[in-house]
């Protein structure tokens, strides 16, 4: 139903738009020491990690901001959509996702 002009049911969909982009996720207690320096590290380069983010309050935040559509997958969806077959045990980083939204 369309509400408003600027409503995402408002828009035709050879209109809509979006982004893809990757978020950091919340600290693990095994990773907590490691990310700590990290964080440091990244600090003192000019590019303080400020946020982070769980991927279910991720999905609700750009909901909420009337993103229509919003795909955020698993570690293991990502391994198998873009590590799958290589043999140097290279894994998707477990301090972040990627994320897709549209509008």
């Amino acid at each position: 139903m369309c509400e408003t002009a600027i409503s995402p049911a408002c828009v035709p969909d050879e209109a809509r738009s979006g982004l893809a982009f990757s978020a950091p996720l919340p600290e693990v207690p095994t990773a907590q020491a490691a990310g700590a320096s990290l964080a440091e590290r990244s600090a003192r380069v000019g590019e303080p990690r400020r946020t982070r983010i769980a991927p279910d309050e991720l999905d609700r935040h750009l909901q909420a901001l009337g993103f229509a559509e919003v795909a955020i997958p698993a570690q293991a969806e990502i391994d198998a959509w873009y590590i799958r077959g290589r043999q140097d045990g290279l894994r998707a980083p477990a301090r972040k996702t990627i994320a897709r939204a549209t509008v």
